[in-house]
């Protein structure tokens, strides 16, 4: 059984929820995408260690 809901039947805007994650999610994405992480060597390197 399986039921399918619509956007009448929520007790909230689905699409207004929709577009305020949107929003946050532009906020949080970069320009320098995977360049921004530093690699884990040198001085960042006790990092890989397992506590």
């Amino acid at each position: 059984m399986s039921e399918t809901s619509t956007s009448a039947d929520l007790s909230f805007d689905a699409d207004s929820l929709r577009e305020r994650y949107r929003i946050e999610r532009e906020k949080r994405l970069r320009e320098d995408g995977n360049e921004q992480y530093v690699e884990m060597t040198g001085e960042y390197a006790h990092y890989l260690e397992d506590p």
